[in-house]
This record gives C-alpha cells, sequence and structure tokens, in this order.
C-alpha cells in the first residue's frame, strides 16, 4: 500500500509539473481545503505531504517561468520585511525559551510555507486570467466547504470525525466547533472570511447576480459566526470594513459599496445585540448535551462582556506577556549562558530554560 501511494504520488507531481505553473495554482487552491477531510476518512495516506509538495512544485515552476507581462517596479520593501520577518521566525522556531508552538522543522515548515505563497501570488498577479481562475476556484470550493459545514451544524460529526477529533482534540467535539473540510475551527473562519471577501468584491464590481453573491457572502459569514472564533470574526469585519472604504474612494464603485457598507453595519449591530441579550454564562455551559454550535458561539460572543476577567482574554495576555519577556532576554532564539542545546527538532515539552548571566532570570516555556 506505501509502495502503491509513492507510485501515484509520484506519478501525479509529474503529471502536473508537465502541465504548467498555471494548472498546479489551480490544483494546489482546489484540493486545499479538503486534505484535512481526506485524512480523517481516508486513512494510510500521507495528506500532509500534499500541499508541500506541491509548493515546492510552485516555487520550482514560478522561478523558471519566462516573464509575463511587463515587470513593474519591485517591492523591495516589502519583500525586505518578510524576508526579515523569514529569518527572525526561522531562528526563534528553534528557541526552546519562547513559548511558542513554532519548534523544530515543523514549525519552521508552518512559518516557510506562507511566505513562499507570498511570492508565488506576486507572479499569479501579473496574469489577469489566471487571477479570475483563482477567485472562481475559492468561490467553488467555498461553497463546498459552507456547505459541508452547515451540514455539521444540522447532523453534527460522522463517526470518523468524532473519533479523530476525539484522539486529537476533543475540545472540538464537546463544544461542537464546526471545522468543515478543513484542519479546525479557526482555518475554517479564516477560509469562511476569505470566501466572504472574495464575494463582496464580486457584489462591488459586477452588477448582475448581486443577489446570488450577497446570499453566499451572508453564508459565509454565517459559517463564520457559528466557528465561534472572536478573533477571527472580527478580523473579518475589519478586512470588510477596509474592502468598503477601498471601494467608496473610488467614483465607479461607491453606489454598492455603499449598500455593503450598509449590510456590515447591520451585522454589526446583529452581533453586538446577541452579545447584549445573552447572559454571561460559565465556558463549561458550551460542552453541555443540550447544545448546538449555535448556542456555542452565542455563550462565546457574550463572554466579551466580561472584559478583563474572560478567561480567554487572560490566557492571551499572559501569553503575550511571556513572548514579550523572551523576546527581551533572547530576540534571536540565542543568548549567553543558555542550558538548553540547540538541536534540530525539539520537543515541546523539554526541560529548558534560559539563564543569561547579565540578567539573572529564568525564563521557562508554558
Amino acid at each position: 500500500m506505501t509502495a502503491l501511494t509513492a507510485f501515484v504520488g509520484l506519478a501525479a507531481f509529474v503529471a502536473v509539473l508537465c502541465l504548467g505553473f498555471e494548472t498546479t495554482v489551480i490544483v494546489f487552491l482546489g484540493t486545499l481545503p479538503f486534505l484535512a477531510w481526506a485524512q480523517i476518512h481516508i486513512s494510510g495516506v500521507p495528506w500532509s505531504l500534499v500541499p508541500s509538495a506541491l509548493l515546492l512544485l510552485l516555487t520550482i515552476q514560478a522561478i523558471s517561468a519566462r516573464p509575463v507581462g511587463s515587470r513593474g517596479r519591485p517591492a523591495f520593501g516589502l519583500t525586505a520585511v518578510v524576508l526579515l520577518y523569514a529569518g527572525v521566525a526561522s531562528a526563534q522556531a528553534f528557541s526552546p525559551g519562547l513559548p511558542s508552538v513554532l519548534l523544530g522543522l515543523r514549525g519552521s515548515r508552518l512559518v516557510v510555507e506562507p511566505l513562499v505563497l507570498y511570492f508565488v501570488g506576486s507572479e499569479v498577479a501579473r496574469r489577469p486570467a489566471l487571477v479570475r481562475r483563482v477567485l472562481r476556484v475559492i468561490v467553488a470550493t467555498g461553497v463546498v466547504v459552507i456547505a459541508y459545514a452547515g451540514k455539521q451544524w444540522l447532523f453534527g460529526f460522522d463517526a470518523a470525525e468524532r473519533s479523530y477529533f476525539r484522539h486529537t482534540f476533543p475540545m472540538v467535539v464537546r463544544e461542537r466547533r464546526l471545522t468543515s473540510t478543513l484542519p479546525g475551527a479557526t482555518a475554517l473562519g479564516v477560509y469562511a472570511t476569505l470566501v466572504a471577501l472574495v464575494l463582496l468584491s464580486r457584489v462591488v464590481r459586477h452588477r448582475g447576480h448581486w443577489a446570488r453573491w450577497a446570499l453566499l457572502g451572508a453564508a459565509a459569514m454565517f459559517t463564520l459566526f457559528l466557528t465561534g472564533q472572536r478573533g477571527i470574526q472580527v478580523a473579518g469585519l475589519g478586512a470588510g470594513l477596509a474592502l468598503v472604504a477601498v471601494a467608496v474612494l473610488r467614483p465607479g464603485t461607491r453606489q454598492p459599496a455603499a449598500r455593503i457598507g450598509e449590510a456590515l453595519t447591520i451585522v454589526v449591530a446583529l452581533m453586538l445585540a446577541i452579545a447584549i441579550i445573552t447572559p454571561v454564562q460559565d465556558r463549561r455551559l458550551a460542552s453541555a448535551p443540550d447544545r448546538t454550535a449555535l448556542d456555542a458561539a452565542r455563550l462565546k460572543l457574550a463572554l466579551l462582556k466580561s472584559g478583563e476577567d474572560e478567561t480567554s482574554f487572560r490566557l492571551r495576555r499572559s501569553r503575550l506577556d511571556q513572548v514579550a519577556d523572551a523576546l527581551g532576554v533572547a530576540p534571536l532564539g540565542w543568548a549567553p549562558g543558555s542550558t538548553c542545546s540547540r538541536t534540530l527538532i525539539v520537543p515541546r515539552t523539554a526541560p529548558c530554560s534560559v539563564r543569561p548571566a547579565s540578567v539573572g532570570r529564568t525564563i521557562s516555556p508554558a
């Protein structure tokens, strides 16, 4: 089975390589939202290697591709910032003194792969026809992801999903956190936000079929609410308001942008109303047997009224304080007097600390 999987994977890699850069981009974006579902329901296949292999292939094809259109002025400043971030994040990924999940080679991959996508995206932006295809793929896959999230909301997780999350992240099953075909509720919230922004841009730019795009955008925003990820919800609303502000500044899109702005105002008002009318309760009630995903989302939204007393807020503030403390001692993950050996792969539970002689204090990972 392993040999057959390797042969099929190699054959698919060679086939996509022969098809070219644009086809690889479409295959990458079309398969990425469904790899977590495949990992849960189809075992024995290393699905986690598929996006890494496709991204490596995209990098090779982007480097070897001939320039398309006229080369604009290079964004040296932004590129320098991105590369600087990659260097600092990679150095910190190997620092056991930082309270972070970015440890070892896997953590470095989580940082490097999105940065490679930035450069791949810059190559995609040079091809207007490919950009339109990419947007259509995002909308098509978004419809499937939102529909599957609706199935989870109405009928719950299937047997394979319950078994998988009970062994990996039991909180997903207890709090009915929708994941759809993605790895978790946070990933679903981010993808639903992306789909909603693409649909909003279609409403702004295209006068026809605006009702259909608006309905799909509303479904994406409702899915975002059901995830219960409050940080993603705030970020999504902020991105939508920024999109409306840019559209209002352009003379040709002011009228549809104004309508979208009114709709977003209604969404914000509804969220505030839900937070006001829902009483503050113990978060553990979200795991009660009679609660649904909608009940859990409402409960967590109402917890924002607790302010600094809210458990998630205190936890995140504590983690940020620890990160700031560690960065002040070892900004690049290395410091004199470190008692931990730097290895390529550092386990999360490694009993290590950083003891700079000039500081005289110990920082241990949480």
